[in-house]
C-alpha cells in the first residue's frame, strides 16, 4: 500500500475525530463572530473525495508522501458575511483564536480573472489555514483545517460554479451555462462593489465617525442583502435543497456516510478483493441489460464488510463510466433502518443529490400527490415507490442499486422491496442491483432467477482478517505472541469473521502477554460453530459473580436489542436504571443520581460497535453484531453456553414481544415522572419561533431566525435535559407508542399509567406529544413525524395499541371524564379517520369492538361517519382485477355491519343514493345483490323516489342523479339495464342526468 492509500485508511478511521473537530470549530467561530452578521458553512471531507483529489494531483508532486503533506482541508469551515468590510474582523478572530498556519487570497496576485475567456473577475475570497490550540498538540489528530472568508453574493457565485464547472452536476456545462455564470459572476463583483459604495456614503454622511455597522440602516441592509443572496441560490439551483431532505429525513445520508465510512476503517481490503475478481461479479457489472447480483453468506461472515467495499469499487469506477454511473446503497442495520419506508427515502435523497433536475420533479410530486391524496406522500411506501420507480425508468444513465443485509428486513419489506426492483429490472435497460443476505428459504425463492455468488470460506482470506484485526487490537502484545494468536485463530476462524473479532476482544480483555497463558486461553476458546458459547464466556468474564453487575448487562442488552434506534451513551445509562426494580423513583432528579454511564460502557464494551467517547449525547450506541441480538431475543445469557442454533425464531417471536413491553415499561416509568408533568419543554424563545412560523410567508424567512435575531441559521434546536427532562426523555417520548403497538399483551403497564399519560390538556401530555413531533430536537416540527396533537388517550390507543388494550383500557375509562379526550367522541373519532385514511378500516374494527364507543356513538347520531368512509373509498379504489380480493370485500362487509348498527334497515334507500353520491360502488352492488332475494329490501329500494334528508345540507338528488354529477357513468350502464331496478331510475333521474351531462 502506498501513502495516499495508508493516509486515506487512517482517516476513514478517524472520521468520527473529524467530525467531533468541525464541531468544535463551529462552536468556537460563532461564539466569536456573534456581534456580526454571517453564516456558517462547515463540513468534513468525505474519503472518497480526499482519494480522489490526492490521485488526481499526485502528478503535481514528487512523490506521494509530499502530496499527503500538503493537505490542508481535511475540515473546513466557511463564514458568509453580508459585508466585505467585516472580513478584518474574521482575520483578527481566527489568528487569535486559532494556531495561524499561512493564508491563501483569491483571485491570486497578478491573476484578475480566473478564466482567460472570461469577462469579469472570478472567485474572490481568503482562505486561512489553521490549527487548534488549548492543548490540541496533546491530540494526535490535530489536522489543518481551511477557513473560507467571502461575501453573501460571492457565495452564491461560488456555490452555484462549484456545482456546474467543477462537480460537473449537469454534465459537460455548455457555452450557454457557462454565459449564465459570466452573469452570476458579474452580479457577485457588482454586488460587493455596490454594498461598499452604500458604506461609504453612508459614512461621509454620518456625523458619528469611525463604525458604521451599529447604523439601523446599515444593520437593514446587510440583512437584506444576505437574504437576498440566499433567494438568488435558491433561483440558481432551481430549488431549495433543504426542503426534499426535510421531507425524507434530514439524517439519513449522515448516518448511511458515517457507516460507510466507519467500515472502510474495519475492512482488510486484501480480503475483499475476491469480490471483484469473481466471474459472475465481472458478468453482472458488465452485463448489456439490468441485472441482479446476489452474494449469500452464513452470519458472521462479514457481508456488510464486503458490501462496503464494493460500494467503494463502484464509486471509483464510476468516473471512468461514460455516461457516468449513478450509485445508491443502503445498510439495513436494525428495525428503523430495515423500514421499507426508510430504505425508500434513502435511495430517493441519494437519487436526487446525484440529479439535480429530480429535485424539481420531486417538489412537484410532493405537491401534487399531497393535495390530491390529503396525505403525506413521504410517509407513504406506495407513494415514494411510485416516485422512485419514476426516476429509474427515465434515467438515461446507468444506476446501481446496493442493498445489505436484506435478511434484516422483516419479511412484507423484502418482498415490497424485491418486487418493485424486479418491476424495475423489466422496464428499465440499465439497472444493476446487487443484494447481500444470509441464505434464507423465503430470500431465496423471491430472489429466484438471480445470479448467486455463495461465500466460501478460505484459509487464505481468513488469515488476512485474523492480521489485520489483531494488528488493530492486539498492538502491545509482543509479537511472537501475536504471531501464536495470528497462526492460532487463522486455523480455526472457518469464515467466521465476527468470531474472530470477538475472540480478539476477549484475549485483549485478558491482557495476557505471555506464550503459555496465550496458549491455554486459545485452547479453552469455543471454535466458529459455538458462537454462543463465545458470547457466553464474554458475558461471565465482564459480570464476574457479581449480581447487580449481571442484571445491569442483561437490562443494557435487551434494551439495545428492541431500541427503535442507536441510543446515545447517556440514554442507555439512563435506561438502564429504569427496570422493575426501581418503582420508588418519582422525579428525574431522584433517577439522575443512579446513572453511572460510564460502567455502563465499561460493563458492555465487547458487545458493543465502535463508539465515539467523546460525543456522549450522539445516537451511536448499537449491539455488535446482529447474530448477539438474536440470542438476546431468543434466550437470557445463563443459557447461551448451552445453545445450538442461534436463530431460532419460534423462540424469538415469543420473547420478542415480552423485551418489547419490558422498555414501553421503561418510557412510560419516565414520562410518569413528576418534572415531566411540571416543566415547560419549550422554551419562551420557541414558542415566540412557533408563532412566528404561523405568520403568512414566514417560512421564506425561517431560515434567518433565530432567538437573538442576529444569525442566520438553519434550525433552532432545544436541550430537553436542560429543561429539566433529563436524558432519556427523547427516546422515551418518541418510540413508547412504537413499543405499545408490538408488546406482548400479558406484560403491558397498568391501566392506570396509560389513562395518565394521555391525560387531555395536562401538561404531561403536551410535552411528550411536542417531543414526539421533534425527534432531533429542532424548534420547527419535524414533517417527517405523524402529528400527535389531537390524539390523546383515544387516539394513542387505536392509533398504536394493541387489539387488547380496547378491551382493558377503554372499559375503565370516563368517556366523558376529562382525562379521557378534549372534545366529544364523535368528534374525536371523526379526526382520527380524517387524519389517517388509509388505515381507517382497521381502526373502526378496534374502536367499534368496544361496546363503550359504539354506544356513545349511537347516542349521539354518527350517521355521517359512514359518508365519510365512503367518500375515503373513493379514492383507495382498488384496480378491477383486485377489487373483489377477501381484503376488500371485508371492509366494505363491514360498511355495512355500520351502518345498520346505528341507522337501522329501514333506510337502504338513503344508504343507496348516499353511495352512489359518493361513487361507492361496492356498496350499491351489495345493496342490488341483497335486495335480488330479500324482499322488504327490494320494496324499500322501489319505494318512491322522494329522498329523507338526513342532513339539510344534502341536495336531495336521485340515485343515478348522483351517479353521473360523480362522473361514474358505470353505474348507469350497469344497472339501468337491470328490469328489475328500472324503476327506481324515474323521469327526475332522467332530466337531472341530461342536466348533469
Amino acid at each position: 500500500m502506498g501513502a495516499i492509500s495508508d493516509f486515506v485508511e487512517a482517516f476513514s478511521r478517524d472520521y468520527y475525530k473529524y467530525l467531533s473537530i468541525e464541531k468544535e470549530v463551529k462552536a468556537v467561530c460563532e461564539e466569536a463572530l456573534r456581534d456580526i452578521q454571517f453564516c456558517w458553512q462547515s463540513r468534513v471531507k468525505s474519503p472518497e473525495s480526499l482519494e480522489k483529489k490526492l490521485k488526481d494531483r499526485n502528478g503535481d508532486y514528487k512523490g506521494e508522501s509530499e502530496n499527503v503533506a500538503d493537505v490542508v482541508d481535511l475540515v473546513g469551515g466557511r463564514v458568509i458575511l453580508a459585508d466585505l468590510r467585516d472580513t478584518e474582523r474574521v482575520e483578527a478572530m481566527i489568528k487569535n483564536t486559532f494556531k495561524f498556519k499561512g493564508q491563501v487570497q483569491h483571485p491570486k496576485a497578478g491573476q484578475t480573472r480566473v478564466n482567460p475567456d472570461s469577462r469579469y473577475r472570478g472567485y474572490g475570497g481568503h482562505h486561512f489555514h489553521v490549527t487548534r490550540k488549548d492543548g490540541a498538540n496533546l491530540d494526535p489528530c490535530n489536522p489543518v483545517i481551511e477557513i473560507q472568508v467571502m461575501t453573501a453574493f460571492m457565495w452564491v457565485y461560488a456555490t452555484v460554479a462549484h456545482d456546474i464547472e467543477y462537480k460537473e452536476l449537469h454534465g459537460e456545462p455548455s457555452q450557454n451555462l457557462k454565459d449564465i455564470l459570466e452573469m452570476l459572476k458579474a452580479v457577485a463583483n457588482m454586488g460587493e462593489t455596490a454594498l461598499e459604495l452604500f458604506n461609504r456614503q453612508v459614512l461621509s454622511e454620518t456625523p458619528q465617525q469611525g463604525n458604521i455597522s451599529n447604523l439601523p440602516s446599515t444593520s437593514t441592509i446587510k440583512t437584506v442583502g444576505t437574504l437576498v443572496c440566499q433567494r438568488c441560490s435558491h433561483d440558481a439551483r432551481k430549488t431549495d435543497l433543504r426542503l426534499y431532505k426535510e421531507k425524507l429525513g434530514v439524517n439519513k445520508d449522515e448516518q448511511r456516510s458515517e457507516l460507510q465510512c466507519k467500515l472502510r476503517g474495519l475492512k482488510a481490503s486484501d480480503a475483499c478483493k475476491w469480490i471483484l475478481a469473481d466471474s459472475k461479479f465481472h458478468d453482472w457489472y458488465n452485463a448489456p441489460n439490468s441485472e441482479r447480483l446476489v452474494i449469500f453468506g452464513n452470519m458472521g461472515c462479514g457481508k456488510t464488510i464486503m458490501t462496503a467495499h464494493v460500494i467503494e469499487e463502484l464509486i471509483y469506477r464510476k468516473e471512468h463510466r461514460s455516461p457516468r454511473a449513478l450509485i445508491c446503497y443502503h445498510y439495513c442495520t436494525d428495525n428503523q433502518t430495515g423500514n421499507i419506508l426508510y430504505i425508500y427515502s434513502s435511495l430517493i435523497l441519494q437519487l436526487l443529490d446525484q440529479q439535480e433536475s429530480l429535485k424539481v420533479e420531486f417538489e412537484k410530486w410532493y405537491e401534487a400527490t399531497r393535495k390530491s391524496d390529503l396525505l403525506d406522500p413521504a410517509r407513504s411506501s406506495g407513494d415514494l415507490g411510485k416516485f422512485f420507480s419514476n426516476c429509474v425508468e427515465f434515467l438515461k444513465e446507468d444506476l446501481f442499486i446496493i442493498i445489505d443485509a436484506l435478511d434484516e428486513c422483516e419479511d412484507e419489506t423484502q418482498e415490497e422491496l424485491i418486487t418493485l426492483l424486479d418491476i424495475l429490472l423489466k422496464k428499465t435497460p440499465r439497472l444493476k442491483i446487487f443484494f447481500s443476505s444470509r441464505p434464507q428459504a423465503g430470500i431465496e425463492n423471491l430472489l429466484h432467477g438471480s445470479t448467486e455468488i455463495r461465500w466460501v470460506p478460505t484459509r487464505e482470506r481468513d488469515a488476512i482478517i485474523v492480521e489485520h484485526i489483531v494488528k488493530r487490537r492486539l498492538g502491545q502484545v509482543p509479537f511472537d505472541v501475536q504471531s501464536l494468536v495470528t497462526e492460532r485463530l487463522s486455523e480455526l476462524a472457518q469464515g467466521s469473521a465476527i468470531w474472530v473479532k470477538l475472540t480478539v476482544e476477549l484475549i485483549q480483555k485478558r491482557k495476557i502477554q505471555a506464550i503459555r497463558p496465550m496458549k491455554r486461553l486459545l485452547a479453552s476458546i469455543p471454535p466458529p460453530a459455538e458462537l454462543s458459547e463465545l458470547y457466553a464466556k464474554l458475558f461471565a468474564d465482564q459480570v464476574g459473580d457479581d449480581s447487580d453487575n449481571e442484571q445491569l448487562v442483561l437490562n443494557a442488552l435487551e434494551v439495545l436489542a428492541v431500541a427503535r434506534r442507536p441510543l446515545s451513551i447517556l440514554e442507555l445509562g439512563w435506561a438502564v436504571n429504569l427496570n422493575d426494580r426501581c418503582d420508588d423513583i418519582r422525579t428525574v432528579k431522584a433517577l439522575e443520581d443512579y446513572v453511572d454511564e460510564k460502567r455502563v460502557l465499561s460493563l458492555l464494551q465487547p458487545f458493543l460497535s465502535q463508539l465515539d467517547f467523546q460525543d456522549v449525547r450522539k445516537s451511536q450506541v448499537i449491539l455488535v453484531h446482529h447474530s448477539l441480538r438474536e440470542l438476546v431475543l431468543r434466550e437470557v445469557p445463563s443459557k447461551w453456553a448451552q445453545m445450538q442454533n442461534i436463530a431460532d425464531k419460534r423462540r424469538v417471536e415469543k420473547q420478542h414481544p415480552e423485551l418489547e413491553a419490558a422498555i414501553l415499561r421503561m418510557c412510560v416509568k419516565y414520562l410518569l415522572l413528576d418534572e415531566i408533568n411540571q416543566n415547560d419543554l419549550l422554551p419562551a424563545e420557541g414558542e415566540t419561533y412557533l408563532w412566528y412560523l404561523d405568520l403568512p410567508g414566514a417560512e421564506i424567512y425561517a431560515r434567518s431566525f433565530d432567538k437573538d435575531h442576529q444569525h442566520i441559521t438553519k434550525q433552532v434546536y432545544y436541550d430537553p435535559s436542560s429543561r429539566g427532562f433529563g436524558e432519556f426523555f427523547g427516546y422515551a417520548s418518541c418510540f413508547w407508542v412504537d413499543h405499545f403497538e408490538v408488546s406482548a399483551p400479558d406484560h403491558l403497564p397498568d391501566t392506570s399509567d396509560i389513562v395518565a399519560l394521555c391525560r387531555a390538556r395536562s401538561r404531561r401530555m403536551r410535552n411528550w406529544t411536542r417531543q414526539y413531533c421533534r425527534p432531533e430536537c429542532t424548534i420547527k416540527p419535524s414533517p417527517d413525524v405523524f402529528n400527535m396533537d389531537f390524539l390523546y388517550l383515544l387516539g394513542v390507543i387505536t392509533f398504536f395499541g394493541l387489539d387488547v388494550s380496547v378491551t382493558t383500557v377503554l372499559p375503565n375509562c370516563d368517556v366523558d371524564g376529562e382525562e379521557f379526550l378534549d372534545d366529544p367522541v364523535d368528534l374525536t373519532v371523526r379526526r382520527i379517520l380524517g387524519y389517517c385514511p388509509i388505515a381507517q378500516f382497521s381502526i373502526l374494527k378496534i374502536l367499534f369492538r368496544s361496546p363503550l364507543i359504539r354506544t356513545v356513538v349511537d347516542t349521539r347520531g354518527f350517521y355521517d361517519i359512514n359518508m365519510m368512509m365512503w367518500g375515503t373509498l373513493k379514492g383507495l379504489k382498488p384496480p378491477d382485477e383486485t377489487r373483489n380480493s377477501r381484503e376488500w370485500d371485508d371492509r366494505f362487509d363491514f360498511v355495512l355491519d355500520i351502518f345498520y348498527a346505528l341507522i337501522g334497515e329501514e333506510s337502504d334507500k338513503e344508504l343507496l343514493c348516499e353511495a352512489v353520491g359518493l361513487g361507492c360502488l361496492p356498496i350499491v352492488e351489495r345493496l342490488f345483490k341483497e335486495a335480488a332475494h330479500n324482499p322488504a329490501m327490494k320494496k324499500e329500494l322501489l319505494r318512491d323516489p322522494q329522498r329523507i334528508k338526513f342532513n339539510p345540507a344534502h341536495v336531495s338528488h336521485q340515485s343515478v342523479g348522483e351517479a353521473v354529477t360523480a362522473a361514474i357513468l358505470r353505474f348507469f350502464v350497469t344497472y339501468c339495464k337491470k328490469t328489475t331496478y328500472r324503476p327506481i331510475f324515474g323521469s327526475r333521474t332522467k332530466m337531472e342526468i341530461t342536466s348533469s351531462t
